[in-house]
């Protein structure tokens, strides 16, 4: 379920920590491969590294949503969290004329058993404090063209 071109085989849900913000999506879904970021962005957002993987907007619903924000990390895009707990729940294109798909954070899946980390992306900004020790395709930077959904 995490190559390009996959569906979701059934339907799955997920959302935040405190359970006030809920995501589903359908079963068919276009998904693609679970990504590990390294950027610099999602360093500071998430004190870490970020594991996310594309949806087809038009399988995923937003459900619970009174506390759903959405913050512009770029002038580009945009990430989605809890306003109540602060769980980073999404990224995805700021534009929705341009916006095909929507990033989910792995962690906020209720059922990760399908999901695989497939490669890691912006190796060229990772932090100095630690070392990828998998054997996953690093790529230095990322390159839009390289997922369709």
């Amino acid at each position: 379920m995490t190559q390009t071109g996959a569906q979701t085989s059934r339907t799955m849900a997920g959302g935040c920590e405190c359970g006030k913000v809920r995501w589903r999506l359908e079963q068919g879904t276009a998904i693609g491969p679970v990504e590990i970021c390294h950027c610099g962005q999602c360093n500071r957002m998430t004190s870490h590294v970020v594991a996310a993987v594309a949806v087809a907007d038009r399988g995923l619903s937003w459900l619970e949503t009174d506390l759903l924000r959405w913050y512009a990390s770029s002038d580009h895009a945009q990430r989605g969290f809890c306003g109540n707990c602060g769980s980073q729940l999404a990224w995805r294109v700021t534009d929705p004329e341009q916006r095909t798909s929507t990033s989910l954070m792995v962690g906020s899946f209720d059922d990760k058993s399908d999901l695989r980390a497939s490669r890691h992306i912006f190796v060229a900004h990772k932090a100095p404090y630690y070392d990828i020790t998998d054997d996953l395709p690093q790529h230095a930077e990322w390159d839009e063209n390289d997922i369709a959904l």
